[in-house]
C-alpha cells in the first residue's frame, strides 16, 4: 500500500514540475516575443458625412481595407479578403462591442451609433469562428 502511495505521490510532484516548467516557458515566450495580437487589416471611422446613410453596408462600401461588402436582395454581404474555410460559411465573424455575433446583425444597426470598424483578418483569439476573420464594431453606448 505505501508503495502505491510513493508511486503516485511521484507522479503527483512529476506533474506539477511540467506544469510550472509549462508556464516558465509560456512567460519566456510572451517576454521574448511579446503577446501575439492580432493587428487589424483595415479601420473606419465614421466621420459626419455619414450621417446621411441608413444603412451600415452602404457606408463601409469601399471604405474598409480588406472587407468586401456587396449589396444582396436581403441586405449587405461581407466577406474578408484572403483565405477562408473550402466549406461552410465565408462570412466573417461579427464582435460588437467584445461580444461575438452573427454578421447578419451588422444589417440592423444604426450607422449614427458607430464609433469605428475594425477588420482583422486572423481571428485565431475568437476561436474557429473567427477563420474567415473579424469585423470588430465598437459603438458610441
Amino acid at each position: 500500500m505505501a508503495e502505491m502511495e510513493d508511486v503516485a505521490l511521484r507522479c503527483y510532484l512529476h506533474d506539477v514540475r511540467y506544469v510550472a516548467l509549462m508556464r516558465w516557458l509560456a512567460l519566456l515566450l510572451v517576454l521574448a516575443c511579446g503577446p501575439v495580437l492580432p493587428s487589424p487589416i483595415g479601420v473606419y471611422v465614421p466621420s459626419e458625412s455619414d450621417a446621411r446613410v441608413n444603412l451600415v453596408g452602404d457606408m463601409l462600401i469601399g471604405r474598409v481595407a480588406g472587407l468586401e461588402v456587396r449589396r444582396t436582395s436581403m441586405g449587405h454581404s461581407y466577406r474578408i479578403r484572403g483565405p477562408r474555410r473550402l466549406m461552410g460559411s465565408q462570412e466573417p465573424l461579427l464582435v460588437l462591442d467584445g461580444s461575438p455575433m452573427p454578421i447578419v446583425l451588422l444589417n440592423s444597426l444604426n450607422p449614427r451609433d458607430i464609433a469605428a470598424v475594425y477588420v482583422e483578418r486572423n481571428g485565431t483569439i475568437y476561436g474557429p469562428r473567427g477563420f474567415n476573420g473579424v469585423v470588430v464594431v465598437r459603438t458610441n453606448r
